[in-house]
């Protein structure tokens, strides 16, 4: 697997560059059709594809394609949020991918998944990989006043885990079970 040189423009030779725009287009489609079939409007859609597609990429390519995930994520998303927001969905996105593909190579998931042992990796990794995510994004919405911020030690009011790749999209924020009174 190649990590490619540092992220900075002037090292990426011009296959590394057509990745990266390759990596960049096919994020922005995908992401589109996410949102074109969500349930929801505007930036909420039930699964966000983007995420298996980025997840491969970063596997296939290396670290070096993560721009093209970043450009893709901020366009697909820029429309009517604050700009925060959208940059912290592209570093949440993208740590993502980086996260599900490391995840990937430690476990040894073979690309065919011809194990039972590469489908329940390939589990774990939809698992944990939308964690970082969902927790960024959010954090991003809620510093930019999209939506209020949960006081601390409650449930955040958007349970965002869209990267998840099948995953249900942000949903209503769930009532924190009541604790039963005791007697006096």
């Amino acid at each position: 697997r190649p990590d490619g040189p540092p992220l900075a423009f002037g090292s990426y030779s011009d296959d590394v560059l057509g990745q990266i725009a390759a990596v960049a287009a096919a994020y922005l489609a995908v992401a589109r059709l996410g949102l074109h079939v969500g349930a929801l409007t505007g930036n909420v859609a039930p699964v966000w594809p983007p995420t298996g597609l980025a997840i491969a990429a970063v596997v296939l390519w290396g670290n070096r394609v993560v721009p093209g995930i970043v450009i893709g994520e901020y366009f697909a998303n820029r429309n009517g949020l604050p700009t925060f927001s959208v940059l912290a969905m592209c570093v949440g996105n993208s740590l993502e991918a980086v996260l599900g593909a490391l995840i990937f190579s430690r476990l040894k998931i073979s690309r065919g998944l011809t194990r039972p042992r590469d489908v329940g990796a390939l589990l774990l990794l939809a698992g944990l990989a939308p964690i970082a995510s969902a927790t960024i994004a959010n954090l991003g919405l809620s510093r930019a006043g999209v939506f209020p911020s949960a006081p601390i030690g409650e449930p955040p009011r958007i349970c965002g885990v869209r990267g998840h790749p099948g995953a249900p999209g942000p949903t209503p924020r769930l009532p924190r079970p009541r604790r039963a009174r005791r007697p006096p």
